[in-house]
């Protein structure tokens, strides 16, 4: 899908992607949220692309104890992918989604469509130090 700005801007590309992805179990565990960070990856133009991003799973619908059961769901099952809408300016990848539901689906889990998105990185190496 291309998206055409009228005027000065240039167009903006959004082309959807199957990626693989790991999971890291944040160290953010506050009174209101419990975080899971996902880094998603492929090559794109012969470019390899990380999107990393911060979920958090709401403490006032889940216990402590369900938030270690679905990090560990998401820890112990390998080769899973979940789709992911790159954001292109002039072919160069800007900005990214991850698709929660894909992530549902992936792993057959309806309580993982309630992450919540705490902040998000596009990157060209991993790990970031």
């Amino acid at each position: 899908m291309v998206i055409d700005n009228i005027g000065l801007f240039t167009k903006l590309e959004f082309k959807d992607y199957m990626m693989k992805f790991e999971v890291l179990k944040s160290n953010e565990e506050t009174a209101y949220s419990m975080g899971i960070d996902f880094v998603a990856y492929t090559d794109i133009n012969n470019e390899k692309i990380f999107c990393y991003a911060s979920f958090s799973i709401p403490a006032n619908k889940y216990t402590y104890e369900e938030y270690n059961e679905l990090v560990d769901e998401l820890l112990n099952f390998k080769d899973k992918e979940i789709k992911v809408r790159v954001i292109f300016k002039k072919n160069k990848a800007k900005k990214f989604k991850i698709d929660i539901s894909s992530i549902a689906i992936a792993y057959g889990d309806n309580r993982l469509n309630d992450l919540e998105l705490l902040g998000w990185g596009l990157h060209n190496v991993w790990p970031i130090k």
